[in-house]
C-alpha cells in the first residue's frame, strides 16, 4: 500500500449486463396483440407495454439477458395473424434496421411459411420448436431451427443474441450455454435424429450446459450465413462511404484502386473477426480489377464498374475430432 497517496485508484464491482451493439438487429413479431414497430434499448423497456408474463415478453428476457446484450430490439405485433399476414406484414417492413427475425408463433404452418419468406430475403430466422417433427420442416440456410419441450425455454432465441452481439466470424454456435435455459427433455435416438436433420437443442454433456449443432435446415452452418452477410453488408456500406466522402469516384486508374482499398480493406476485417482464414498472419484472399480500357463502352457510359473480384477461404471451425488415436507402450 502507498504510504503517500500520490495515485488513488477504486474498482466497483458491476453486475449489469455488458451492452453490445449487435450485428444487424432483431426484430420479435408477436401474434397476441396489435402493436405497431417499436425499438426497446433494455428489458425494462419491453415491460412498460408487455407484461412479464407474455410470450413477448418471456421472449425478449432471453434474448437480453445473455451475457452480451444487445443494444435493442425491435418488436411488432399482428394479433392472431395467419401465416400468410406475418409474411405480408414482414414485406412491409422489410427496409427497418433489422436482420434477424423471432416470432412468438412457432406453428408448423408458421415455420414453413417463414422459411419460405426468409429465403428470399437478406435476413435471418430462428426459432425453437416444442415439436421434433418440426425439425425437418424448413429447408433454407436461412432458418436455424431448434428444439427444446418446454414452450418458454426459447433458446435458439437466445443463441441468436448471442452469436449477433459477438463479432461476426468469432464464434460457431455450437458448445454455447444459453443463460436461464435449462435441459432439453429428449432421448438419444431421438437427439440422433435431431442432428441429422440439422437440427440444435440443449442438452447437458460432459457437465456443460451447450448447444449440440451450429447448422442451419439447409446444413450450411450459421456462422458461414452470418460471415456472407457481414462481408456483402459492410462491402456495400464502406463503398457507399466512399463515394458520399469524395467528391466523386473517377472512372480512372485512381478511382478503381480507391474502389479496390475498400475491398481489400473489409476483406481484411473480415479476416480479423475469423470469417476469413488467416495462415501465417496472412488474411487468405485475393482480389483483382480489370483496368477503365478493358470496360466496355457502354458500361462506361452509364457509369457502371464490374471489374472487382475477390475470393476467399473460409476460417470455418473446428467442432469435433474422431478418431483421436493414441497409444499406451509398456
Amino acid at each position: 500500500m502507498s504510504r503517500l497517496n500520490d495515485f488513488k485508484s477504486t474498482i466497483k464491482l458491476s453486475t449489469a449486463v455488458e451492452v453490445r451493439q449487435e450485428f444487424g438487429g432483431i426484430l420479435l413479431f408477436e401474434t397476441d396483440t396489435d402493436h405497431p414497430y417499436t425499438t426497446y434499448k433494455d428489458l425494462p423497456a419491453v415491460l412498460e407495454d408487455f407484461a412479464n408474463t407474455t410470450d413477448t415478453y418471456k421472449m425478449a428476457a432471453r434474448i437480453f439477458n445473455q451475457e452480451l446484450s444487445p443494444s435493442g430490439i425491435s418488436i411488432v405485433g399482428d394479433a392472431s395473424a395467419t401465416p400468410a399476414e406475418i409474411t405480408a406484414k414482414l414485406d412491409t417492413l422489410i427496409n427497418k434496421n433489422w436482420y434477424g427475425l423471432v416470432c412468438t408463433d412457432n406453428a408448423t404452418a408458421t415455420i414453413t411459411a417463414l422459411d419460405a419468406w426468409v429465403d428470399d430475403q437478406e435476413k435471418i430466422y430462428v426459432v425453437t420448436t416444442q415439436l421434433l417433427t418440426d425439425i425437418g420442416v424448413p429447408t433454407s440456410k436461412r432458418t436455424f431451427i431448434g428444439f427444446h419441450h418446454a414452450a418458454d425455454a426459447y433458446v435458439m432465441e437466445g443463441l441468436l443474441s448471442i452469436m449477433l452481439t459477438n463479432p461476426i466470424g468469432s464464434a460457431t454456435a455450437k458448445f454455447k450455454k444459453v443463460l436461464g435455459v435449462t435441459e432439453a427433455v429428449l432421448t438419444d435416438p431421438e437427439l440422433t435424429t435431431l442432428r441429422a436433420a440439422h437440427g440444435v437443442t440443449y442438452i447437458e454433456e460432459m457437465g456443460n450446459l451447450e448447444t449440440t449443432g451450429s447448422q442451419t435446415a439447409s446444413g450450411e452452418y450459421f456462422d458461414v450465413v452470418l460471415g456472407e452477410d457481414w462481408i456483402n453488408y459492410n462491402m456495400e456500406k464502406e463503398m457507399h462511404d466512399l463515394a458520399v466522402k469524395v467528391p466523386k469516384i473517377g472512372y480512372s486508374g485512381d478511382g478503381i484502386a480507391s474502389l479496390v482499398g475498400v475491398a481489400t480493406n473489409v476483406l481484411s476485417k473480415a479476416a480479423l473477426q475469423g470469417i476469413i482464414l488467416i495462415e501465417n498472419n496472412v488474411p487468405q484472399f485475393s482480389i483483382t480489377s480489370i483496368d477503365r480500357a478493358d470496360v466496355s463502352q457502354a458500361d462506361r457510359a452509364v457509369r457502371k464498374y464490374n471489374g472487382i473480384k475477390w475470393s476467399a477461404y473460409l476460417a470455418g471451425a473446428i467442432e469435433g475430432a474422431d478418431p483421436i488415436s493414441g497409444e499406451l507402450i509398456v
